[in-house]
């Protein structure tokens, strides 16, 4: 797995499938995503592309009034449990700062998606949301896709005694000591 840590670090790619998200803990979730941009790429004789963010985007954008986020992992523990998982081709680890942030889902799409890594598939989870003010989502992605000539795999939840994993709802079994609920996530 090659670290790439900036758009202008990136191989020229005649074609990529990426799969989008913070990826705190690398929950069951997660690792639905990350095999489908696996075999999505596979099936295409493409490079799989991860795409993360450092620092998670809820640290920056966290509104002060509430309590600090604690992740499940940092970004070199993410990076080596994502290797340790799936043979994907590249981490393309993000800096998500305030211009970042300012991106719409149109310039996130252009930039990002379209032009940098030149993806044929896209794959995000049923809840993914991206772009200034989280205005894109899968639906939006999909029609972005139609219109662009790639294509998108929206992946479902992916529940634990009926509730979706979450690495929200993993922190909140921590924070409440309920290891045998967190650990089955």
């Amino acid at each position: 797995m090659e670290i790439i840590r900036s758009l202008t670090e990136l191989p020229e790619l005649n074609g990529s499938v990426a799969t989008i998200g913070s990826f705190d803990g690398i929950h069951r979730g997660h690792q639905a995503l990350i095999k489908t941009c696996i075999t999505e790429a596979k099936s295409r004789d493409l490079p799989s592309v991860i795409i993360t963010f450092h620092p998670h985007p809820q640290q920056l954008l966290r509104e002060s009034d509430r309590q600090p986020i604690r992740l499940l992992s940092g970004i070199d523990e993410r990076a080596y449990l994502i290797e340790r998982y799936a043979p994907v081709d590249i981490l393309l680890v993000l800096d998500f700062n305030m211009g970042f942030a300012g991106m719409s889902a149109v310039e996130f799409t252009t930039e990002v998606l379209e032009k940098a890594l030149n993806v044929k598939h896209v794959v995000v989870g049923y809840d993914h949301r991206f772009g200034h003010q989280r205005e894109g989502n899968a639906e939006w992605l999909t029609h972005r896709g139609e219109k662009h000539g790639y294509g998108v795999s929206v992946i479902g939840p992916i529940n634990n005694e009926d509730q979706p994993v979450s690495s929200t709802l993993i922190r909140d079994h921590i924070q409440y000591d309920r290891l045998d609920l967190a650990n089955a996530m």
